[in-house]
């Protein structure tokens, strides 16, 4: 008589799966999963107070905007949990949450290495304890303890190493001497303001009424030269602002594309520069004031004397917030605030009121015109696809032409009241870059018209007749530092040879050819 003997059958991976999607492994898993996608989602927002405080005028309105956001996350993961197991929708709504409210993915490289870590070490670690010793619920709750030890070790290691774009100011200086004239300084970044004579000689099709003279007029009436040659550097903000201000390119051409360089000009944008550096040693204060709508140039106050209107409202607090979110595409329309001149130049009055110890500095990077497109040539706001719209998509190239000019006016009035409250001050107006709506994403293809649409910038500057000098070296943004140098130690410019590179950090970067040739026809 043969007897048989039932041989023991490997469960497949497909059946673990299913069984992982269909049941809880421990007791009381779905108010567990509740709360751990409510926590997650409000963590970052913690992170940002934390990180943030003494910045934030009111931390009232992000806590608020926290528990919304963790309110609506538990709600999500408790009605998921009724269609799939309740850790799988708690992990679901935990990962949205987090990522949501955390910086974006192609901004930010620390949120990057925290996410897949997470994801990686305990999603595949988890599935392969699992597939090894079973999935009964002792080595269910052993695969957990195990993969979160192992992430938040990952996690430990990656903070606790220094971050690149810890460094603050290029060891070497470059710009010393004693300054024999010490006017208080102003430098103002349209982000986006392209050279006037391209956008009416390239957009002029698109907007009746394009035509920025009256507007130019008014500035060199008030004693600001207009350096219609002038040209950026760089075609990204991240890179152009920060080559300016330490009069540096940090960015190089090379076989390979540098993603770091998009990161290390955080610290310079929020105040960590040569140029206030080197004003900071001459006796100067450091006035800062942040664009509001874009968190990675907020004041800092370790470096900073004035955060200019970082007390005014909670408006600023709650834009930082939608800026590290997709919510950036949908700002409201009355955030715009932040943007306009003529509201840096109140917090300026207001700060002068209060009496200062010295000469200072003061740097405000401004938003308009840079998409998403709300105001039309009047500085009226417009009801258009635009307003919500971060992109450079071609059929917007008409509202983009309205916000410059309106965006000129702003200028116009706000140096008008600059020049009547500070009439021994020394201006500078530079944009970062240009438009975008020629260029080709891929950087070897770009066009002379592409270069001189992102390139060629409107820069106006007020100095002391005896300061300004010809050329296009002068009107480069990579020597405003040497120029403003020269200027107040009354010595003769260094000026650095201008170059034009073009990258979008995920090619290979490249220097234009010829860039002296790239300009107007006399």
């Amino acid at each position: 008589m043969t007897s048989s003997v039932e041989q023991p059958t490997r469960t497949s991976l497909l059946a673990k799966a299913r069984r992982f999607f269909q049941r809880a492994p421990l007791p009381r898993t779905r108010v567990t999963s509740i709360v751990f996608a409510a926590t997650a989602t409000a963590l970052p927002l913690a992170i940002l107070i934390g990180q943030n405080a003494d910045e934030i005028p009111r931390v009232e309105p992000i806590v608020l905007v926290a528990a919304v956001a963790a309110l609506i996350a538990g709600l999500g993961a408790a009605l998921l949990g009724r269609v799939v197991a309740p850790h799988v929708a708690g992990i679901i709504f935990a990962v949205l949450g987090y990522a949501f409210f955390s910086m974006s993915w192609t901004e930010s490289q620390e949120t990057v290495s925290l996410v897949v870590t997470w994801l990686g070490v305990s999603g595949l670690g988890s599935a392969i304890l699992m597939w090894l010793i079973g999935d009964s619920t002792r080595n269910v709750a052993l695969a957990a303890m195990v993969t979160t030890i192992g992430t938040i070790a990952m996690i430990g290691v990656g903070l606790a190493s220094p971050a690149s774009n810890e460094e603050t100011v290029p060891q070497a200086l470059g710009f010393t001497g004693e300054f024999e004239r010490t006017p208080n300084v102003y430098i103002f970044v349209p982000d986006g303001f392209g050279n006037p004579r391209v956008i009416e000689d390239q957009l002029s099709e698109f907007h009746p009424d394009l035509d920025f003279s009256d507007r130019i007029d008014r500035l060199t009436g008030l004693g600001f030269e207009w350096e219609e040659q002038a040209r950026s550097n760089y075609a990204e903000t991240r890179l152009s602002v920060p080559s300016t201000l330490n009069a540096d390119f940090p960015l190089e051409p090379g076989p390979e594309p540098n993603f770091e360089a998009r990161f290390t000009g955080e610290r310079a944008l929020q105040g960590h520069n040569r140029l206030t550096e080197t004003f900071i040693s001459a006796g100067y204060e450091y006035w800062h004031s942040s664009s509001g709508l874009w968190g990675e140039a907020t004041c800092d106050i370790t470096v900073a004397t004035r955060c200019l209107g970082s007390d005014a409202n909670d408006v600023e607090a709650l834009e930082v917030i939608w800026g590290l979110t997709p919510l950036r595409a949908v700002l409201s329309p009355s955030l715009d605030e932040a943007q306009d001149p003529g509201k840096v130049v109140d917090a300026i009055e207001a700060a002068r009121a209060e009496g200062s110890t010295g000469p200072y500095l003061v740097f405000s990077h401004l938003l308009l015109p840079h998409s998403p497109y709300r105001l039309d040539q009047d500085c009226n706001a417009i009801d258009s696809e635009s307003t919500t719209s971060v992109g450079s998509e071609l059929r917007f190239r008409g509202e983009y032409a309205g916000q410059a000019l309106c965006t000129a006016t702003m200028l116009a009035d706000a140096m008008e009241r600059l020049v009547e409250i500070d009439p021994t001050a020394v201006i500078l107006v530079q944009a970062d870059h240009g438009a975008s709506f020629l260029i080709d994403s891929a950087v070897d293809r770009w066009s002379d018209a592409s270069i001189r649409e992102r390139m060629d910038i409107l820069r106006l500057t007020r100095l002391p007749e005896d300061c300004r000098h010809d050329g296009l070296a002068a009107q480069s943004l990579i020597n405003t530092l040497p120029l403003l140098h020269s200027c107040l130690t009354e010595t003769e410019p260094e000026f650095i040879e201008p170059r034009l590179i073009i990258t979008n950090f995920h090619q290979l970067a490249y220097e234009a050819e010829h860039p002296d040739d790239i300009g107007f026809e006399e």
